[in-house]
């Protein structure tokens, strides 16, 4: 578990608010602006390298281009952090879940919504499959919040494929649900 914070050098503005930009030259391109000092709880780079997603805990997700960190896309999730973000195997989704249990899918290019899970107590993990459209949760239920569950979705057809639960006494057991 890993916790970044995005360092921002203040510029002030004509309505008040202070803005930054990543750390950086000026001679490196645009940089990410950011209102604030933004703690993100994890980053996904895609596998083509060409763009990061950052998990936001001011229920935020943004898709950056590399190497310039210009803002590509911002999403407002709600007010809950955002504790996992992960790129689809091509690059053209992006999967992020929330504290408030919240899993969706969005389409990286437009950042319409694609698809969202039935909700959980809270999201530990999403990660897609590094060769198809298969997107696994690690998240508490939301009937028993003590225990832990890891999905399996297939995010193309909408369906989940697979389910194991860790009950109090610590074992998994699988539920085929295909």
């Amino acid at each position: 578990f890993w916790i970044f914070f995005i360092g921002v050098v203040g510029a002030s503005t004509g309505g008040g608010t202070t803005e930054g930009r990543a750390r950086g030259s000026e001679s490196d391109g645009p940089s990410a602006a950011f209102r604030s000092v933004e703690t993100i709880w994890e980053l996904d780079v895609s596998r083509d390298g060409k763009h990061v997603v950052a998990a936001s805990a001011y229920g935020n997700v943004r898709l950056f281009s590399l190497p310039s960190l210009a803002v590509v896309r911002e999403i407002k999730t709600g007010t809950s952090p955002v504790q996992s973000v992960s790129f689809s195997h091509d690059g053209k989704w992006v999967a992020w879940g929330d504290a408030a249990g919240n899993v969706a899918v969005i389409d990286a290019a437009s950042g319409d919504e694609v698809f969202r899970t039935p909700p959980f107590a809270s999201v530990i993990r999403v990660r897609f499959s590094p060769t198809g459209p298969l997107l696994a949760v690690s998240a508490s239920p939301v009937a028993k919040y003590w225990d832990a569950t890891v999905e399996v979705w297939d995010v193309a057809e909408k369906t989940m494929k697979k389910r194991l639960v860790k009950g109090r006494l610590g074992t998994y057991h699988p539920s085929d649900l295909a």
